[in-house]
C-alpha cells in the first residue's frame, strides 16, 4: 500500500495512514456513552459507531482536502461553448473577458 501512496504528497500520505486510528480514538468516548445508556457493550454498536466516525473523518478530511500549488498542472483549461444545438469543451483555448 505504501508503494501506491508513495505518489502522492506527504501530508495526504499521512492523513491516509493516520485516520483509521484517529477514527478508533474518537469512537472510545462513543462506546462509553453507549456502555452508559444501555449497561452493555454490543459489537455491532461499537462497529457502527467506528464506521460512522471513518465516514465523516474521511468526508471532512478528504472533501475539505486543500487543492493543488498548481491547479492548472493538474486540469487543463475548459471553456464551454454553446452552439445552437449542443454544449462542448474546448480544451485549449483561452478564457474571453
Amino acid at each position: 500500500m505504501t508503494g501506491f501512496l508513495s505518489t502522492f504528497s506527504k501530508p495526504f500520505q499521512l492523513t491516509v495512514l493516520l485516520w483509521p486510528f484517529v477514527s478508533v480514538l474518537l469512537t472510545v468516548p462513543a462506546a462509553v456513552y453507549l456502555y452508559r445508556r444501555d449497561n452493555r457493550l454490543r459489537p455491532v454498536s461499537v462497529l457502527g459507531a467506528y464506521t460512522f466516525m471513518l465516514y465523516v473523518l474521511g468526508l471532512g478530511c478528504f472533501t475539505l482536502y486543500p487543492w493543488p500549488q498548481d491547479p492548472a498542472a493538474y486540469a487543463p483549461r475548459t471553456i464551454w461553448v454553446r452552439s445552437s444545438t449542443r454544449c462542448s469543451s474546448l480544451a485549449t483555448s483561452a478564457p474571453t473577458v
